[in-house]
C-alpha cells in the first residue's frame, strides 16, 4: 500500500480499511508518516468528496507535513473548519 500511495498525489481510505483490524492501522499508519501526501479519511455514513465540510491536519513539524499542508490547500481553503492536531513524531 505505502508504494501505490507514493504514486498518488492523494490517498482516499475508506471505512471497510478502516474497520479492517489486521490491516487498517498499518495502512493508515503508512499513509499517514511515509508518504508525505494528504490522506482523505472517509467514515462511515460519510460520501467521499474533494471538498469536505471539516478537516484535521496532522502537524509534526517535518517537511513531509508542509509539503502535504501545501499539497491540500485548495481543499483546505475550501473547508468551513480546518484543525491543526500537533503530534510528537518521537513519542511512544
Amino acid at each position: 500500500m505505502r508504494a501505490r500511495a507514493l504514486c498518488n498525489d492523494l490517498t482516499i481510505i475508506g471505512p471497510a480499511l478502516l474497520n479492517d483490524i489486521n490491516v487498517g492501522p498499518l495502512v493508515i499508519n503508512g499513509s499517514l508518516f511515509d508518504t508525505g501526501k494528504p490522506v482523505l479519511v472517509v467514515p462511515e455514513g460519510a460520501e467521499a468528496t474533494l471538498s469536505p465540510r471539516r478537516v484535521l491536519v496532522g502537524w509534526d513539524s517535518r517537511v513531509e507535513a508542509s509539503r502535504s499542508v501545501r499539497e491540500a490547500l485548495d481543499l483546505l481553503a475550501g473547508a468551513e473548519e480546518v484543525r491543526v492536531a500537533l503530534v510528537d513524531p518521537e513519542a511512544t
